[in-house]
């Protein structure tokens, strides 16, 4: 399994967009305005469903598309801050007296993986936004004459 591709939207922010590479038919940004949470997520989990359409929007890249797969990270969100709440330090003891991991310990560990997966592939995560210039104004994808590095 190859890597996933990177936005176009993305690629320019972080100044490595190039036209000749770029994708075919990517989708683009379809909504204007933040949708409703679902009724599936708690006040939690909607929560995050707006903040991250929010951010998705201004950046351009909130499509109707990408809904099912903000929900199901915002029920990640929701089910790792439940098995935090639920662990109690991640051990219990069985019927035996002895320590058991609790179940909740794996469930935490899938949702941190589920929401580490999602944030990296959309540019949300404290690494990607790293590699991305947030404030930079969209250029053509030419180099300036200011910008190359004398080596």
């Amino acid at each position: 399994m190859g890597r996933h591709p990177i936005p176009t939207k993305i690629k320019k922010l972080q100044g490595t967009h190039r036209a000749d590479r770029a994708q075919k038919n990517e989708p683009e940004a379809d909504l204007r305005s933040l949708p409703m949470p679902p009724d599936t997520l708690n006040t939690e989990g909607q929560q995050i469903y707006l903040q991250t359409c929010a951010k998705l929007l201004s950046l351009e890249m909130l499509t109707v598309a990408g809904l099912p797969q903000i929900e199901r990270y915002s029920y990640a969100y929701q089910m790792w801050k439940a098995a935090i709440l639920a662990m109690n330090g991640g051990k219990y003891l069985d019927d035996a007296e002895k320590p058991k991991i609790s179940p909740w310990v794996s469930i935490l560990e899938k949702a941190q993986r589920t929401m580490n997966e999602f944030e990296d592939r959309w540019g949300l995560s404290p690494v990607s936004q790293q590699k991305v210039n947030w404030k930079a104004d969209e250029s053509d994808g030419k180099a300036d004459e200011e910008d190359e590095f004398d080596i």
